[in-house]
């Protein structure tokens, strides 16, 4: 008796677990650079490490026409780091480039290209970070979706 009481609790218990890590899942997969492949894992935080044969500027391309926020016209007068606050102040965006070095005012390439994006909502934070150094035939993506507790 005490057996199987203890088995239909735990399939009552794991139902409702499997079906938000279903959800957090999807919702964090919508933010996964397509074709991008590697390990991902969910439990409370959707994490993914993935690589992709794609350029570093077609990552940044697909990931600013996922967030809806124009960088590409902002960034080159601001190299280093945007900021994009909604008007309602529910949305936040920053996006920084730590593809150069910067040493006495000059700003000399690194060999490795690495961007991150961090967007926070009501629903979400996310954070994407993509990096490809000199000579890689891959670039590289680190992806951590953290829903808003219910």
């Amino acid at each position: 008796m005490f057996r199987s009481s203890l088995l239909l609790l735990a399939l009552l218990t794991a139902a409702p677990v499997a079906a938000d890590e279903l959800q957090l899942r999807k919702e964090a997969e919508a933010f996964k650079y397509p074709g991008a492949v590697g390990v991902s894992e969910s439990q409370d935080v959707y994490r993914a490490r993935l690589n992709t044969s794609d350029s570093v500027e077609d990552v940044l391309k697909w990931h600013e026409k996922q967030s809806g926020v124009s960088w590409s016209e902002k960034w080159h007068k601001c190299r280093e780091s945007l900021v994009d606050v909604s008007k309602d102040g529910t949305t936040s965006r920053v996006f920084q480039n730590d593809s150069t070095e910067h040493n006495k005012g000059k700003a000399n390439a690194r060999t490795v290209s690495l961007y991150s994006y961090t967007e926070r909502t009501p629903s979400h934070v996310l954070v994407v970070v993509i990096s490809r150094a000199t000579g890689d035939e891959s670039t590289h993506l680190t992806l951590t979706y953290i829903p808003a507790k219910k």
